[in-house]
């Protein structure tokens, strides 16, 4: 069951998106069906699916249908795929790699219908590369807290709590922009 629910229910939502992308490139063609959804309208189980997966596509260019699925693998890599990597730095490069990649998709693409959600979708992903990459000369220059010989916390370096400042600032930017947009985006 581990391996089902990562792997196969985005699979099923694939497959099921790209049975009905004709459909869903027709943006006036789906919102019809999805209105006639909410009036309980009896439909085929090919359109009922379709209403049934709408969060997976509204927000993104119907050119960009299957975006969400390559989002959800780029997660699945960065949480749980990276734990299955045992040496730490090799884990660490592997995770700059996909960060950098998600980052170059994200600014390449655009696939986001709205501007505002395309320019702070690339702000959280440069911020998961800066912060991996944080953890990369954290690791790397020997300032990480924990140490894994003794497998006990060293909290008396003083470079860490620079390297942590660094990620709470970087944080807390991305929270003020996102708020900026939030703010922009109600009036």
């Amino acid at each position: 069951m581990i391996v089902v629910y990562p792997i196969g229910v985005p699979l099923i939502i694939l497959f099921v998106l790209m049975w009905n992308k004709d459909l869903i490139k027709h943006s006036k063609l789906l919102s019809r069906i999805q209105n006639a959804a909410q009036h309980n309208i009896c439909m085929s189980l090919r359109y009922t699916l379709t209403t049934w997966l709408g969060f997976t596509i509204s927000n993104y260019c119907p050119k960009y249908w299957y975006f969400e699925i390559i989002e959800i693998y780029f997660r699945l890599g960065l949480t749980s795929f990276a734990v299955l990597i045992e040496d730490l730095g090799t884990r660490i490069v592997a995770l700059i790699f996909l960060s950098l990649a998600q980052t170059k998709l994200q600014l390449t693409l655009k696939p986001y219908s709205a501007e505002n959600q395309n320019i702070l979708a690339a702000i959280g992903k440069i911020q998961i590369l800066a912060v991996s990459l944080l953890n990369y000369v954290n690791y790397f220059a020997g300032l990480s807290v924990w140490n894994m010989e003794s497998n006990k916390l060293e909290v008396n370096k003083s470079w860490y709590a620079l390297i942590q400042n660094l990620i709470l600032f970087t944080s807390l930017l991305q929270l003020g922009w996102c708020i900026i947009f939030v703010y922009l985006e109600i009036e």
